[in-house]
């Protein structure tokens, strides 16, 4: 490996990331330390065997409805907030972003 390898190289703003989609993978990361430091909480509270067997039964519930939700927008065409509206009526897209915004702090209060 040569010392210029190391150096940064210039790229254009087209092979970037977006700063949509850079939150977005933020927020990915946020949310999956989230469920991890409620994972140990549970397993704190509860005992490490049926912490597993909720998140567990958790993970499952969440996996068939976004699998019934996402195949529904995606036969559909539509986006989340298109979808938001269809599910929600016209203030859809502002009640699925408030619950987005208030699920940690929601559940940290416990």
């Amino acid at each position: 490996m040569s010392s210029t390898e190391a150096l940064p190289q210039e790229t254009s703003n087209s092979t970037r990331m977006s700063r949509g989609s850079l939150t977005m993978a933020w927020y990915g990361l946020v949310s999956a330390m989230f469920f991890v430091y409620i994972g140990a909480a549970l397993a704190q509270a509860y005992g490490t065997r049926d912490a597993l067997i909720g998140l567990g039964l958790t993970i499952l519930s969440y996996g068939l409805i976004n699998r019934v939700l996402a195949g529904y927008a995606l036969r559909n065409g539509l986006t989340v907030a298109q979808f938001s509206r269809c599910a929600l009526r016209n203030d859809g897209c502002h009640v699925a972003g408030e619950g987005f915004l208030t699920y940690p702090l929601r559940d940290g209060q416990h």
